[in-house]
């Protein structure tokens, strides 16, 4: 399986987004190690800054690196971040989707603040998915390309606590499913793999349980290794 994975990424172009800490970070140092060309996309500069300079390092071929910190709230920002990866790394082989707005734990009452919430969740964790993945979409195709979703549990089982992260992730699911059903109806050789994961030790998260009470939320599932996680997800791709 380790040749398999190193014959199959090594020169792709792989376009990360939410790269800068957690599993992002993470799967951005095993690609590079595969001697993949990336982009690495995030909202913090400075952090994206420190990871590219560790892929250079790790990188077996002296491939590419490059980052653009980016709002993806934003959708005009989706269509700049394809368009700038074209243009650095040559095409893309392989998207990977991973970014998310800042974690919130909390009780759903039907306020102004529950609904914002909402809506801030549905851009940046459904809406901008879908804008990075159909202006990505030609370059796929082209090269019989990769997408690869990073998804969760909380969008196959409704899970306390996270009415609005929840949603998204459940129309993840039902977006992405169609898409992989209507590549296999038009023999399209582009591959749609959604990964569905628990609890992942990142600061983000930690910072949202403990800011929420980790004592009344009983950290009600265990949590995994970002390292161990990045693996099954580019294997899984793959």
């Amino acid at each position: 399986m380790a040749i398999l994975i190193d014959d199959e990424m090594f020169g792709k172009r792989v376009l990360i987004t939410g790269s800068s800490s957690g599993i992002g970070e993470q799967l951005a140092y095993r690609y590079a190690k595969l001697g993949s060309s990336i982009m690495l996309a995030a909202r913090r500069g400075h952090l994206l800054q420190k990871v590219a300079k560790h892929c250079k390092e790790l990188s077996p071929n002296n491939a590419t690196v490059s980052y653009l910190a980016t709002d993806l709230s934003k959708m005009e920002n989706t269509l700049l971040l394809i368009e700038q990866t074209e243009i650095i790394l040559g095409a893309i082989d392989v998207l990977v989707i991973n970014h998310v707005a800042p974690i919130e734990f909390g009780f759903w009452s039907g306020s102004r603040t529950n609904l914002t919430t909402l809506d801030e969740y549905i851009d940046v964790n459904f809406k901008s998915y879908v804008h990075l993945t159909s202006h990505a979409l030609k370059l796929l195709t082209k090269n019989e390309g990769r997408i690869i979703v990073v998804s969760s549990v909380a969008g196959k089982i409704g899970t306390p606590f996270q009415h609005s992260y929840a949603a998204a992730k459940f129309a993840l699911d039902g977006f992405f499913t169609s898409l992989r059903i209507q590549f296999q109806f038009t023999r399209v050789r582009t591959s749609v793999t959604l990964c569905i994961i628990g609890g992942v030790e990142t600061d983000m998260l930690n910072t949202a349980m403990d800011k929420f009470n980790t004592t009344r939320a009983m950290k009600w599932f265990p949590l995994e290794n970002p390292v161990d996680v990045s693996r099954a997800i580019v294997t899984a791709g793959l």
